[in-house]
This record gives structure tokens, sequence and C-alpha cells, in this order.
């Protein structure tokens, strides 16, 4: 994780755009993907990803969550059966919902397969 990636989420803690809980929440969700999927969360997609998380938890904590999810995103995540599935237990466990949002899910796999393909990238040079 890189240090723009902290200062993004700092800004959203400082600015009490997200609660303590959900900044540490968000934290182990990032050091997570980077384990399980072997992805940096860096740059501007893993900026756009830890940010997503993090609104996301808060969005689930107010009831306010994305239950929705644009086809085109859809599209770009069919076939990502084990990353959803991988997500939902996630948040899962972190919320202590039995069920979380899918708008909520589809967009943090997006966000992930963005963040392996970025790595693919880098690996074919």
């Amino acid at each position: 994780m890189d240090s723009e990636v902290l200062e993004r989420l700092d800004i959203l803690r400082n600015s009490d755009q997200i609660d303590a809980n959900e900044y540490e929440q968000t934290l182990y969700i990032l050091r997570y993907v980077e384990e399980t999927y072997g992805v940096e969360v860096e740059n501007e997609v893993g900026g756009m990803f830890a940010v997503h998380v993090a609104k996301a938890l808060n969005r689930i904590h107010l009831g306010e969550a994305i239950d929705s999810t644009p086809d085109q995103v859809m599209e770009s995540i069919k076939g990502l059966t084990e990353i959803t599935n991988d997500m939902i237990s996630l948040f899962q466990n972190i919320t202590g919902l039995s069920e979380v949002p899918m708008g909520e899910i589809n967009f943090a796999v997006l966000y992930i397969n963005l963040l392996m393909e970025a790595k693919s990238e880098v690996e074919g040079r």
C-alpha cells in the first residue's frame, strides 16, 4: 500500500467522512486483498479502491449502501465468482451482516480486477 492511498484514507478520517472503526476495517480489507491476490493497492486505481471500500463500509453502517450495479460493471466482473464470493464473506465478517449489499461488493470486485490487470501489465513488460 503506498503513501497516496494512506493519505486518501487519512483525509476521509480527518474530515469525519469515515470513523476510526471504518478506517481500521478498510486497512484490514486492503491488506487482505494485497496478501490474497498478490497485488499492490497503489496509484490511482488503488486509491479509488481504498476510497470505495471506506465509503462502502460507512454507507453500510449508515444503512445507505448501494444495492444496484450498472450493467457495464456486471459485464466487467462476469466470471469473477471466486473473488465475488470471497468479498461477500469478508464484508460479512467485518460488518457482522448476513447479507451485504451486492452493489458495494460488485464495485469492490471491479477494483480488485483492475488491480490484478495492472499487475499483469507490469509483469508482462
